[in-house]
């Protein structure tokens, strides 16, 4: 698809799960779209494949590890079925995690900062290595080399210790939902750069259900 049809997509697939009428979203000329979004509404059913995947930049596969080398020379490894919207300016860059785990390790460039986003808010680099999960229910990061900033989208808690914003250093974690930002137990720093450069799968007390999950999310059975 070009980068027009593929808008369009987007488009016609938001609105025809919202409101099953899709083609009131669709010009003249992009017919195309309608039989992409009835198939895909089918299969949405069939599968737990959301949107932002289907229609997101950089997609990656159940059971596989996924690297890009971004325009800006950054290094981006996608985990299992997890995927990306790239937006690279000329003041900045942003990557937008929509589903699943990734780990970057930043390009410098002074002149654009580099952001990941998410529903829950958004994270700027400082020249460094992290790795970013999420799901509808929270972001959590954890810090390898150098610092980010964080920022949460919005804390509507009102305990004491909520925070918005905070600076996270390497060997640090931090979850980010609708309580702003909170801090998470200490990083093994070497135990996740291996995961991510061996591509190991690796879990820490863990509760089972969770290991299942984990083993559910990222590879084929």
């Amino acid at each position: 698809q070009t980068s027009g049809h593929k808008k369009v997509t987007k488009v016609a697939l938001k609105a025809g799960l919202n409101s099953g009428k899709a083609y009131k979203h669709l010009r003249a000329g992009t017919a195309f779209a309608v039989v992409f979004v009835a198939m895909s509404g089918a299969l949405f059913y069939l599968t737990d494949t959301t949107v932002a995947y289907v229609t997101a930049d950089i997609q990656g596969q159940s059971g596989q590890w996924t690297t890009q080398t971004l325009p800006d020379g950054s290094r981006l490894i996608l985990r299992g079925k997890s995927a990306v919207n790239l937006d690279f300016k000329t003041n900045q860059r942003v990557v937008e995690l929509v589903q699943g785990q990734i780990y970057v390790d930043v390009a410098k460039d002074k002149t654009r900062p580099f952001l990941v986003k998410t529903s829950h808010g958004q994270i700027q680099a400082l020249g460094t290595a992290f790795s970013v999960s999420y799901d509808p229910s929270a972001t959590e990061l954890k810090m390898l080399h150098s610092k980010v900033k964080v920022e949460a989208t919005q804390v509507k808690t009102t305990q004491l210790h909520a925070t918005r914003q905070a600076i996270v250093e390497a060997g640090q974690a931090i979850k980010m939902d609708q309580n702003g930002v909170q801090k998470l137990p200490a990083l093994n720093v070497y135990n996740e750069q291996q995961k991510w450069q061996k591509h190991q799968l690796m879990v820490e007390n863990l509760p089972l259900n969770q290991v299942l999950q984990e083993l559910d999310r990222n590879y084929k059975g």
